[in-house]
């Protein structure tokens, strides 16, 4: 039941067809859904940074359309990908191995991936907090990703396509961002994510906490499924 809820997105109206009392429905569903998220910590791991290759994992940042933050307006909330209020989410996965190395979030669309990836919190810089936890203090030294454009504030940390580097280079780096996005379209599988996410009345934060423990437990889902199904080799 609870798959098909993040599956398909239905209604528990139209879902009481199938599953039946559609008081039952949304407790079990809401149970459920935090069960699976609570695999985050055993299943999405950092473990890949004791492997030998300097170049470890792929990063980018994905947008997803919620409706609006109406107890909290705001511009911040806008996803210029999509037109509409949405939040985003952090992921990098490992180049050389079918594994979920990191998930962050979410945070208002309006935050840059670089602020995000250095810990920052808001676009405004008198209201930004670092962090501590974020992603660029897990990265040891030695070790890099690979990273579109946004995150060329970062050479130490990410390597981006840049001028003067080897078109084999550049069609590696390529077809390991393209590897990412193929992860995302996974993850838009999901209606519940490719959809505008009509939960969540009580508050921004109510919405946020919600959308937050469906995107985990499909980041865990979909961790255990690249075991049988992987993404394909760069």
């Amino acid at each position: 039941m609870t798959l098909s809820w993040l599956k398909n997105y239905n209604t528990f109206h139209v879902m009481a067809s199938t599953w039946g009392c559609e008081e039952y429905i949304g407790p079990t569903v809401e149970e459920y859904i935090k069960r699976f998220a609570s695999l985050k910590e055993g299943k999405i791991r950092l473990d890949r940074f004791k492997d030998e290759p300097i170049i470890v994992f792929s990063i980018d940042n994905c947008h997803f359309s919620t409706e609006e933050f109406a107890l909290s307006p705001s511009t911040k909330w806008y996803n210029f990908k999509q037109g509409s209020a949405g939040l985003k989410y952090e992921v990098a996965i490992s180049i050389h191995h079918q594994e979920i190395m990191w998930i962050r979030g979410p945070l208002p669309c309006s935050v840059h991936d670089m602020t995000m990836f250095r810990g920052g919190t808001s676009k405004d810089i008198k209201k930004k907090k670092v962090d501590k936890e974020a992603f660029i203090f897990q990265i040891p030294d030695g070790k890099k990703g690979v990273g579109d454009s946004g995150y060329s504030g970062a050479p130490d940390k990410i390597v981006t396509t840049r001028k003067g580097q080897s078109l084999a280079l550049k069609k590696w780096l390529g077809r390991v961002k393209s590897r990412q996005e193929t992860f995302f379209s996974r993850m838009k599988g999901f209606a519940v994510l490719k959809n505008r996410f009509r939960h969540g009345k009580r508050g921004s934060s109510d919405k946020m906490r919600r959308h937050k423990h469906c995107f985990e437990s499909i980041a865990v889902l979909i961790a255990y499924d690249l075991e049988d199904h992987p993404l394909f080799e760069v």
